[in-house]
């Protein structure tokens, strides 16, 4: 999959490749932009099937194959920020 035209706080690139059906790892130092990244594409790919346009990402090729994203965040579960999708899983 491919992003284009990437701006989204600190991180900007003309093209971004993930590859699909792979597991895929992000690390970098603090702050790096790693959530920006991972913000884009998880926007970017949320819009790509509905056909509509991220505000971070100016296009989207190769998502064709996905029939729907559900992006999964850190917002607490429950009345605790210790309740989160990562501590269920």
């Amino acid at each position: 999959m491919e992003l284009h035209g990437l701006s989204a706080h600190n991180v900007t690139a003309d093209l971004v490749r993930f590859p699909v059906g792979r597991l895929t790892c992000l690390t970098g130092v603090s702050g790096s932009g790693k959530s920006s990244l991972l913000g884009a594409l998880g926007a970017g790919t949320e819009a790509a099937p509905a056909g509509t346009a991220a505000d971070a990402v100016r296009r989207v090729t190769g998502a064709g194959a996905f029939g729907w994203v559900a992006v999964v965040d850190q917002e607490p579960i429950g009345r605790t920020p210790r309740s989160n999708p990562a501590t269920y899983s």
